[in-house]
């Protein structure tokens, strides 16, 4: 929890302890009866307050997870346990975490200049067969292409990120393993690793758990796919061993 929930947090409780307090002052009960109630009214809101916490996360899909032991842990190493997840990614959240996650970039100020410059031969052209005494069809035809590459240059990233989710979409579940100091993903000659040392990012998008690395890999874990008993331990290691 960070600085500002905690503050609000506290603001939150002191407020609701008054309300308590004015809607006991006029019961006869003894002080020590009296601090007892406000508790008891308090950890009502403890309670409900962490139910509304819990319901705004991701309804849990089912998907297979549990703990695991990390086998290539050394000898002289402490075995450490790890969490496995299995899950397919949906067409919609691999282009989400393409290009939330910077993997996936294009430069506006390319596609700016490059579309000024399409847009000044476009209307070059147009003026010539405008104001030509003869006007030659060709001339509106090159202010015509001019003007479709304009649109061309802003639709093509967004076409090359469709066709780049198509090729990462797969209906067969991907296995991974997370473990405090390393991630795994898939098995057998497609396996690759991620280390947690502090080396990557991680970023929560859309209710997706990112961590990209400094080659600009990533791997994005649906919360929908984490069972709720297990999201904040799969949170806790891959916040502590990335920078956030």
């Amino acid at each position: 929890m960070d600085e500002h929930s905690r503050s609000s947090r506290t603001v939150f409780d002191a407020e609701a302890q008054e309300e308590i307090l004015e809607e006991i002052k006029d019961t006869p009960l003894e002080p020590s009866e009296m601090e007892e109630s406000v508790d008891l009214a308090m950890e009502e809101l403890d309670r409900e307050r962490e139910e509304e916490e819990e319901s705004d996360l991701p309804e849990w899909d089912g998907t297979d997870s549990a703990l695991v032991a990390d086998d290539d842990a050394q000898e002289f190493e402490e075995p450490m346990s790890g969490i496995h997840i299995s899950y397919c990614l949906r067409h919609e959240e691999i282009k989400t975490a393409l290009r939330r996650s910077g993997v996936f970039r294009f430069s506006v100020r390319k596609m700016i200049i490059q579309s000024a410059v399409l847009l000044c031969v476009a209307g070059l052209f147009l003026a010539t067969y405008l104001t030509a005494q003869i006007p030659r069809p060709e001339t509106l035809v090159v202010a015509g292409v001019c003007a479709a590459l304009t649109a061309a240059v802003w639709l093509m990233p967004e076409y090359q990120l469709a066709a780049r989710a198509r090729q990462l979409r797969s209906d067969k579940p991907v296995e991974a393993e997370i473990f405090p100091d390393e991630i795994k993903v898939g098995r057998g000659e497609g396996a690759w690793s991620i280390p947690l040392d502090g080396t990557s990012e991680y970023k929560e998008i859309d209710g997706l758990l990112v961590v990209v690395t400094p080659h600009k890999r990533c791997v994005a874990f649906p919360v929908r796919s984490i069972e709720p008993a297990l999201l904040h331990d799969v949170v806790a290691m891959l916040a502590a061993g990335t920078e956030a």
